[in-house]
Formats: structure tokens, C-alpha cells, sequence
């Protein structure tokens, strides 16, 4: 099963450029680009995508300060962010994990399970 994809970005050469290397590989990912520019509502346009990875060109600090990557992980939990950096050749992966906090017991459990990892 391939994992849906969803290029975010302003600059359409660097989603296009990401998409077609990652569409080369169409058993691992169904690829679509979302140009931040033409879209009104991102939010809504993600949602009703309902990716597994999002891809946020992370050189365009404008988009950033748009589309914060923390609006993402509440818009969709579920969703795996990849933050690209064209400029540094760098990435990072932002996933959100959601919890049922009952007792002041259960967030000690939870802050050594972080720090464990």
C-alpha cells in the first residue's frame, strides 16, 4: 500500500522537483503538490486530502509562519510532517501523539516514557 503525499510549498519547481522523484516510486507513494500561493485554505485542502506525510518546504519562512507546523499536527494527528530545508540540505520530522491525561501519576508515566526514548 502506498503512502499518500502532500508537497507543500510556494516555489511549484522545488514541489514539482520533489514530487516527480518520489512518483518514480509509485508502490511506496501516491504524490500530490499543494501550492501554498493559489489555495485560500490550506487547512481545508489538507483535511480533505487526508495525507499520510505532509512535506513542508521549510526555505520559504513565510509559509511557516502561514502554515505553522503545530496548526498541522492538531489539523491532522495522524499526519507525519517533513519540514525541508533546500538551503541547508536538511530535514525534520514532526509527529504529534495524543494522550487521555487522568491522574498526576499518568504524566510522570508519560515524561519518563519521553525521556526513554
Amino acid at each position: 500500500m502506498s503512502q499518500k503525499i502532500v508537497v507543500l510549498s510556494k516555489q511549484s519547481l522545488l514541489a514539482d522537483g520533489i514530487a516527480s522523484l518520489l512518483s518514480a516510486q509509485p508502490h511506496l507513494f501516491t504524490v500530490d503538490t499543494l501550492d501554498a500561493t493559489q489555495v485560500k485554505n490550506i487547512g481545508d485542502e489538507l483535511s480533505a486530502e487526508t495525507p499520510d506525510i505532509i512535506i513542508v518546504d521549510a526555505s520559504d519562512e513565510s509559509l511557516l509562519v502561514e502554515v505553522p507546523i503545530s496548526s498541522l499536527l492538531e489539523l491532522l494527528p495522524m499526519t507525519k510532517i517533513i519540514q525541508f530545508n533546500s538551503c541547508n540540505d536538511k530535514i525534520q520530522v514532526f509527529t504529534s501523539e495524543h494522550r487521555r491525561l487522568g491522574e498526576s501519576s499518568s504524566l510522570i508515566t508519560i515524561l519518563q516514557e519521553a525521556v526513554s526514548r
